[in-house]
């Protein structure tokens, strides 16, 4: 958690903060959202890249799962992506077990996504079975 804290004290610097409400969409609970954070970063390719920061406390052992996130603008459709639960590139390796803990995890969205207006996206975990674990959405503009 440490190591997380310093990169995004150093991405602060590079990184626009968006400012967004979410919206916990069910699951069956067993991992609770605290707080959702959305940061965005604008590539040398005019590519943004939104990391997703989510705190809240898991309720069960999760020894492997998915991520699966769609960010979309009324009917067109950004991104549709699953990731790995757990992963070389992310902090946490696992088992992670029942505890408080601090996700993180970056969509890059393609450079047709518009700017100025607002984005839609919807992120759930799976565990092993795979059974959904928990689901938020967020809205946020670029």
């Amino acid at each position: 958690m440490k190591i997380i804290l310093k990169l995004l004290f150093i991405f602060s610097i590079l990184i626009q903060v968006i400012r967004s409400n979410y919206l916990d969409c069910g699951g069956n609970k067993k991992f609770n959202f605290d707080n959702v954070t959305v940061l965005a970063k604008e590539t040398k390719n005019n590519e943004s890249v939104i990391f997703f920061i989510v705190n809240g406390f898991l309720k069960e052992n999760v020894y492997n799962g998915n991520i699966f996130t769609i960010i979309n603008n009324g009917p067109i459709t950004f991104i549709k992506e699953k990731k790995p639960f757990c992963s070389s590139d992310q902090f946490i390796n696992c088992p992670i077990e029942s505890r408080e803990i601090q996700y993180s995890f970056n969509i890059t969205l393609p450079k047709r996504t518009p700017k100025g207006q607002t984005l839609y996206s919807t992120v759930w975990f799976t565990d092993q079975i795979p059974d959904q674990i928990g689901c938020f959405n967020i809205n946020f503009t670029l």
